[in-house]
């Protein structure tokens, strides 16, 4: 298990501007139910690892085990800054935790991506079919995912391609 920093749960404005990779974050599932998430790369987007751990209220840092990672994402601090996401300490990212690199398009060209934004060659469609392209989701997507894979709500369609990092 990942040794977390505890601090008080934080969570608005003030905690949005200091959210730094190793962020440990509540996100609301549903009628006080959370699931732990940990922020792996922070820049303009932050990356998120998600627990899908149901907790029935905010967890201890001895309840919190972030090797157990079942979703991951690039997403906005949006829902911090909001106060429905909570910071509720930092803790190291999983050591075995590898970064993916990315299929994008700009400026009408096909491309490969590092994880941390690095232009690496262009897209080669016999190399590099099985990449991904880059996507960020909103908070609320990330939420709609998360209540997916509880049987809770709408159907998020991109459910099983959050799987993999």
């Amino acid at each position: 298990m990942s040794r977390m920093e505890a601090n008080k749960p934080q969570t608005g404005r003030n905690a949005s501007k200091h959210i730094k990779s190793g962020a440990v974050l509540a996100i609301p599932v549903r009628d006080g139910h959370w699931v732990i998430g940990q922020v792996l790369h922070a820049e303009t987007d932050l990356f998120l690892g998600i627990s899908l751990t149901l907790f029935d209220c905010l967890p201890s840092p001895s309840q919190i085990d972030m090797e157990n990672l079942e979703l991951f994402s690039w997403t906005t601090d949006g829902e911090v800054y909001r106060g429905n996401w909570w910071v509720l300490g930092n803790a190291n990212a999983p050591p075995e935790f590898s970064f993916s690199n990315y299929r994008v398009c700009y400026a009408g060209q096909e491309s490969v991506m590092s994880f941390f934004g690095e232009f690496i060659r262009p897209f080669d469609p016999q190399i590099d079919q099985s990449l991904r392209p880059h996507i960020s989701r909103s908070p609320k997507l990330v939420e709609s995912a998360i209540q997916t894979a509880f049987g809770i709500g709408d159907r998020y369609d991109d459910l099983e391609e959050m799987k993999t990092p």
